[in-house]
């Protein structure tokens, strides 16, 4: 299926617009696209890795345990850095935890600050481009992948989703997945709609 009105751009195209952001670069000859994307008033990625911004909420493995604190995994260029003071408990290796960014310097350190640790659940990694489309406007997509599968859900802007075990994960993942295949195709909540047997109104 696909959308005669979407524009795809490639990495080395020119931008018409002059506005800068996280998918373009400049040079004396004009703007460029850094990613694979849409182009549209802005580009919009179809891959992307994530790019740590202070005050997202991402979702965190524990790499490594250290007396001062935590080195969490999360799935960006560099991990994140949790000091002990921010940990109500005791981490181990392995654990699933969900985090907000208090800070990226310039040399692209992150310090992570909330925390709180997940307990059993699937986890699911999609393209973190594609994390505002599973979210849905006013969490409206989210919602009715929770209220199909009767699973809780929990999306980390870094691109990964933990799904709990209590309701059909099986198809809250076929869901995601399918979304994030189709995400830059006009029409996509009438058809996840469709698809999980759901009405959008039933989630308001």
């Amino acid at each position: 299926m696909t959308d005669k009105n979407v524009n795809f751009i490639m990495p080395g195209d020119k931008v018409e617009s002059k506005q800068r952001d996280s998918f373009t670069y400049q040079d004396e000859t004009g703007n460029y696209s850094s990613v694979f994307g849409l182009a549209r008033d802005r580009i919009i990625p179809l891959k992307s890795p994530y790019y740590p911004r202070s005050g997202d909420t991402v979702i965190g493995v524990v790499s490594h345990v250290r007396f001062s604190g935590y080195s969490i995994d999360i799935a960006g260029q560099h991990n994140g850095s949790l000091s002990s003071r921010n940990v109500l408990g005791i981490l181990n290796f392995g654990d699933v935890v969900m985090a907000t960014i208090d800070n990226v310097d310039g040399a692209g350190n992150i310090d992570l600050g909330r925390v709180e640790k997940i307990g059993a659940g699937r986890i699911l990694d999609v393209s973190a481009a594609k994390i505002p489309r599973i979210i849905g406007k006013n969490n409206s997509m989210i919602s009715l992948i929770e209220k199909a599968s009767g699973c809780e859900i929990l999306v980390g802007r870094n691109g990964r989703i933990w799904i709990n075990l209590e309701g059909d994960s099986n198809l809250a993942i076929n869901a995601i997945q399918k979304i994030e295949q189709e995400a830059h195709i006009s029409g996509l909540t009438a058809r996840m709609s469709e698809y999980l047997g759901v009405k959008v109104e039933e989630v308001k």
